[in-house]
């Protein structure tokens, strides 16, 4: 693959999670946090789930935007941002697409694991969430190898929006197993179903 292309588009790329989903991040993180320490009201009602769905609802249609209308003005941004030579290249601006679709996949892993790490109780905890990250290395070191072989540059960007959709199903069960105990829920499945109903567009 071509480093100087995939270094433009992760510098390019990042950009949208530096300035927008990063401050969501770690507000979000310090809200859940403080709200983590306040049981659900007596009618049922929990402001920190609220918050939750709320917030990964907003950076899910944060996402959406890049990955469904943003990839197609790559070219342009490129030659805006870096001149003629890169906006007319074909492969900077599909990389450049496929990081637009890259941001929207970190965009929902960077939420749930600030949540994660907002209202873990234990190290225990945060240990197995670093196991998980370890073995999501390993995957993603075999999806890369296979998919930049096919692919190329664009190959290694999704084998990385495959790891964050890993690390996303993780943070999820997590979140799941989390409101099932904090609120005597009946089983992770239909806690899982319920908050996905609440967060999906």
């Amino acid at each position: 693959y071509d480093q100087g292309v995939y270094a433009m588009g992760s510098a390019y790329g990042g950009m949208a999670a530096r300035i927008l989903l990063q401050p969501i991040e770690e507000n979000a993180r310090l809200l859940w946090s403080r709200q983590s320490a306040h049981p659900p009201a007596r009618d049922g009602s929990d402001a920190l789930e609220l918050s939750f769905t709320v917030l990964v609802k907003l950076v899910i249609y944060v996402g959406l935007v890049f990955a469904t209308i943003a990839v197609h003005y790559t070219s342009i941004l490129l030659k805006l941002l870096a001149g003629a030579k890169w906006g007319s290249n074909d492969e900077a601006t599909a990389v450049l697409s496929a990081f637009c679709v890259y941001t929207a996949l970190l965009a929902l892993n960077g939420t749930t694991e600030a949540f994660v790490y907002g209202v873990a109780a234990s190290g225990k905890e945060i240990g197995r969430l670093g196991m998980a990250h370890t073995i999501i290395g390993l995957i993603f070191a075999g999806f890369a190898t296979l998919l930049v072989s096919r692919y190329g540059t664009v190959g290694l960007v999704a084998a990385n929006g495959v790891a964050m959709v890993l690390r996303s199903i993780y943070s999820l069960n997590f979140v799941a197993r989390f409101f099932v105990e904090r609120q005597k829920g009946s089983s992770v499945l239909k806690m899982s179903t319920r908050l996905l109903q609440k967060i999906m567009p």
